[in-house]
């Protein structure tokens, strides 16, 4: 009899709060990607863009200065821009709080909500149910499930193409002083174990992307032009993405006159006062 698949396969989106969501996509728009419409979170008080990539995605995500309703993020936008929270990525998220809390996770409430979407033949709702873990259980990482009921609603082919060709997180970059804790609490998380013996750097396999988990000094030897909010440590620092090719990627990156940092294995990144407080990496030679 074959063991039950886990509930938590990966990575579904990275949140990047920031404090001028127009700015944001200006930003982002300039490096190439195609936002979403603006949309508003009228029970959180907050407003997005969304980056939709081929089975994940990006949100900018700020506070809507015409609600009255308390933010979440207005904490931690007072100490930093960047990545606030990870998705992860289920197709049973009640089953997951089962799995969570056996293995000392301390998952919290489960939340359904919808929010509309404009399409051809009308407007659709589009449904999640996310469930939410408790932040002292995951330190570096503030994650909740999201399991997906209608991703045809999500993933709509006209936001996917972007002229820069990105397509896939392929890595989530969390600092932290002791990555031990880290990495602890992503194993159970993951259901696996990190690989590398280092004590300054592990990698865990998420399903879809790895999760590398760094000391600031391995991660400033990595990205010598980047820079942390030390104050704020643990946190995600930044992430990688996958191009559908990068010849294309580079030679529309090269005609649009944007230049890079070049990190220690060679690769392209942008320190994070060029990308709204996040370390972004593109997977190719910079």
């Amino acid at each position: 009899m074959s063991a039950p698949v886990w509930p938590v396969t990966g990575i579904d989106h990275i949140l990047i709060a920031v404090r001028d969501l127009k700015q944001a996509r200006t930003t982002y728009e300039g490096l190439g990607f195609r936002p979403t419409p603006m949309g508003r979170h009228t029970k959180l008080g907050s407003v997005n863009h969304c980056l939709m990539l081929e089975n994940d995605y990006l949100e900018l995500l700020a506070i809507d200065p015409e609600s009255s309703v308390p933010n979440r993020w207005a904490g931690l936008l007072e100490v930093r821009q960047g990545v606030g929270a990870v998705a992860l990525r289920s197709t049973d998220s009640r089953g997951a709080a089962v799995a969570l809390r056996a293995a000392g996770l301390n998952p919290g409430d489960i939340s359904e909500f919808s929010r509309p979407v404009e399409r051809p033949d009308g407007v659709k709702d589009a449904s999640f149910t996310v469930l939410h873990i408790d932040h002292a259980a995951t330190p570096g990482l503030r994650e909740f499930l999201c399991q997906h009921h209608t991703p045809e609603l999500v993933w709509l082919p006209e936001y996917q193409g972007h002229p820069n060709g990105a397509k896939a997180i392929s890595e989530v970059i969390v600092v932290a002083p002791d990555p031990s804790a880290v990495v602890a609490a992503q194993e159970r998380m993951f259901n696996t174990r990190a690989m590398g013996n280092s004590p300054h750097a592990r990698v865990i396999e998420t399903g879809t992307a790895t999760m590398m988990v760094m000391t600031p000094d391995a991660f400033l030897k990595r990205f010598p032009k980047a820079s942390l909010v030390k104050a704020a440590l643990p946190y995600v620092a930044g992430f990688s993405l996958r191009l559908r090719d990068t010849m294309a990627s580079a030679g529309w990156f090269r005609k649009q006159g944007i230049s890079f940092e070049r990190s220690a294995d060679g690769r392209a990144y942008l320190p994070p006062e060029r990308a709204c407080g996040v370390t972004l990496q593109f997977e190719m030679p910079a």
